[in-house]
């Protein structure tokens, strides 16, 4: 049997208000504080490295190759209502490697708010990271490669009121995928803050560039 922490906390503790006289009782600190990844070098790149000739390198080279769709495809499934079905013109299923490469290339280049270029270099760091995903293509490029990647790595919003305009908590951590899930959330309930998320991503980015 497996029994949580609370569990195990719950038993000791009522074995401190009727101790058995024959079992010396010994008091054990068992609370075991939470291991918070944060985000370090090599966990994300800003959208300058995916227009840059490494990163559209990096990108035609996933999943064996420029046709490939699954990064597309993981894009469009996880997100719907930013590259879905649900993100109309968007919308990215089926979408090969090489359109995947000119899409972050047009993007980053892009005269106006660049919050798309920002938010598509946070989910592509996700991606190139995990190896389940994208095995360990990232690595020769300088990413951490992992079983959970960047995906489980968090960042902290502060307490400037950035938290308050994408919908979250101030000063509290977050995981990057729990920042894109947030993303999706507020494009499908017609309140998503651009400016804020663009604010957010760019700095995610950086964090661990």
């Amino acid at each position: 049997m497996i029994l949580t922490c609370d569990q195990v906390r719950a038993a000791y503790q009522a074995t401190l208000g009727n101790p058995d006289p024959g079992v010396p009782v010994i008091n054990v600190d068992i609370n075991v504080p939470d291991y918070v990844p944060l985000l370090v070098p090599g966990d994300t790149a800003t959208k300058g490295f995916w227009v840059a000739k490494t990163g559209q390198a990096l990108i035609k080279s996933l999943n064996g190759g420029s046709s490939s769709t699954q990064l597309a495809n993981w894009l469009a499934g996880n997100f719907q209502y930013i590259y879905g079905a649900n993100a109309g013109q968007n919308n990215l299923t089926g979408k090969p490697n090489l359109a995947m490469a000119q899409l972050a290339a047009k993007l980053a280049s892009s005269k106006t708010l660049k919050t798309d270029a920002h938010m598509l270099a946070t989910a592509l760091s996700v991606y190139v990271t995990d190896s389940d995903l994208a095995g360990n293509a990232g690595v020769k490029y300088g990413f951490n490669v992992s079983p959970t990647g960047t995906a489980a790595k968090t960042y902290n919003l502060g307490t400037n009121g950035l938290a308050a305009a994408v919908g979250l908590v101030n000063n509290t951590p977050y995981t990057v995928m729990e920042l894109l899930q947030q993303a999706n959330l507020r494009k499908q309930q017609g309140a998503f803050n651009s400016q804020a998320f663009g604010t957010l991503f760019e700095a995610v980015t950086e964090a661990g560039d």
